[in-house]
């Protein structure tokens, strides 16, 4: 199961809101690339790259030997990226043979740069964990890098190594406002989830949750291969982090109508994400003078707004997507949901500034769900209060007995659900977040109205991190069936008389 550049985002989109890399170990990345944690070894990672010797070894590339041909190929790609510009030069004066050289070379380094930058930011952050500070006059030379997450990851490796507190940026309520004003304006139901700053998960307790859920001996083998995959991941396309997600869905959405968009806030090297998309099959459309990402069928289509915006658009059907509506209003800085007078109204309602909610104007397609039937609008809100995160949904109609009902058959729903995840969670112990928000829920009717409460106590990323978890085990369940087809059938004794 190789991972993608497009299940990686969604791992992050889905995952609690982190940095890609929060998902990677250190000492997993070391082993990896055969470097002994020190403060030595990682110091010498942000080392400047050496190139007084760099015309030299380009000029050995036109030697006649072999031998001295390959040698200062192997020194000029152990450079990296760095050294582009110069071959780049030199490839215009070269003779035929050493330009060909070149552009081999050329060709090889291009796709390292990410590797180079996610090598750099682990050492960062490793250096960080060591708590040498020896290595403080050092990082403090990057907090002025213009480098995507470098400057951060140094603030962060000084207050760690210095004892101080440091908290990640998140989005501010400008920032996640304007969003949500750039959806169309025929969707029902709007929402968004502001995330908390992240920081790198408990790969100890992942662990141990893992051993829990996998025969013995596996979980360390799921944990390695999820690492590798990460490790790729990363190298293709950089560090990505997410700060929220806005969504709309429209007002007619059915088994072949409709539209849901959803609007990513965060940071990643877009140039990186287009390249590894581009590998993967996506088939590049221009729409109003903007370039549009889709992959054909059910599957969802991107535009990749800039490094700071992602919009993915998906369908029941595959078609009727507002594509040009999306990129107008990306041009525009606002879309048409503004002139939704009820949507307006019910965000208005509930306000922007909260972790996470939604409303709904229940339309008529959305009546064609039983539990929506009797009721006029839904607003949800989630509070976050410290370590926990208190949820309240609202839900308005007009006749008390189909509310009753309605909340009725929520319940028996409920109890159901219950059931079934309390024993999920006895078997796998990354499933009691969702077990424990489970029994929390309570639903009841008031006249022609319905309210429903719930709380979730520990750091909501627990909740969020569930794909990941799922994601290391599904890898390892699929390992194991591998090596089950792969293995030579047992010889079974021969029938007795």
């Amino acid at each position: 199961m190789a991972a993608s550049p497009l299940g990686m985002f969604l791992i992050v989109l889905l995952g609690g809101g982190g940095d890609l890399l929060d998902f990677l170990s250190s000492k997993a990345y070391w082993q990896a690339k055969g470097v002994e944690i020190t403060a030595a070894n990682m110091l010498a990672e942000l080392r400047p790259v050496e190139l007084g010797d760099v015309p030299a070894l380009i000029r050995q590339l036109a030697s006649e030997r072999h031998a001295d041909r390959e040698q200062a190929s192997q020194k000029l790609l152990a450079k990296g990226p760095t050294v582009v510009p110069r071959l780049l030069k030199a490839a215009g004066s070269a003779d035929a043979e050493a330009a060909a050289r070149i552009r081999n070379l050329v060709r090889a380094l291009s796709g390292r740069d990410k590797a180079r930058a996610v090598r750099r930011l682990m050492a960062i952050r490793t250096l960080g964990e060591v708590k040498d500070r020896a290595a403080v006059p050092a990082l403090r030379k990057l907090l002025d890098s213009k480098a995507l997450f470098e400057a951060e990851y140094a603030r962060a490796a000084i207050a760690a190594i210095e004892g101080k507190p440091f908290k990640r940026p998140v989005a501010s309520t400008k920032a996640m406002e304007s969003d949500l004003w750039l959806l169309p304006g025929n969707c029902a139901a709007v929402g968004q989830v502001a995330l908390p700053a992240g920081k790198p998960v408990d790969l100890d307790q992942m662990a141990k949750e893992l051993t829990a859920m996998l025969p013995e001996g596996k979980a360390e083998e799921a944990l390695k291969q999820a690492n590798e995959g990460l490790i790729a991941v990363a190298e293709r396309i950089g560090n990505v982090r997410l700060h929220g997600i806005t969504f709309g869905v429209a007002d007619d959405i059915g088994d072949d109508s409709g539209y849901v968009v959803f609007i990513a806030r965060g940071l990643y090297d877009v140039t990186a994400v287009r390249t590894a998309l581009l590998e993967q099959r996506a088939k590049p459309q221009v729409v109003e003078g903007t370039e549009v990402l889709g992959f054909g069928g059910d599957d969802p289509v991107l535009i990749l707004a800039s490094n700071e915006r992602l919009v993915f658009l998906v369908s029941p059907s595959g078609e009727k997507l507002p594509i040009a509506q999306m990129v107008a209003a990306l041009k525009a800085g606002k879309g048409k949901l503004a002139g939704n007078q009820d949507i307006a109204k019910l965000v208005k309602s509930v306000g922007v500034d909260n972790a996470l909610w939604a409303v709904m104007r229940v339309s008529e397609a959305y009546r064609q769900a039983s539990l929506l039937a009797p009721f006029k609008t839904v607003t949800l809100v989630g509070k976050r209060k410290g370590e926990q995160m208190d949820f309240a949904l609202k839900a308005t109609g007009t006749e008390a007995e189909r509310v009753s009902q309605a909340v009725t058959e929520f319940n028996e729903l409920m109890a159901e659900g219950r059931e079934g995840i309390a024993r999920e969670a006895e078997r796998m112990p990354a499933m009691k977040p969702v077990a424990d928000l489970l029994a929390s829920i309570k639903a009841k009717a008031e006249g022609p109205n319905a309210t429903v409460t719930a709380c979730f106590k520990g750091d909501v990323k627990r909740l969020l991190g569930m794909p990941f978890v799922m994601l290391v085990s599904v890898r390892a369940a699929h390992t194991e069936m591998m090596e089950l087809e792969a293995a030579p059938p047992v010889p079974q004794p021969a029938p007795g008389p």
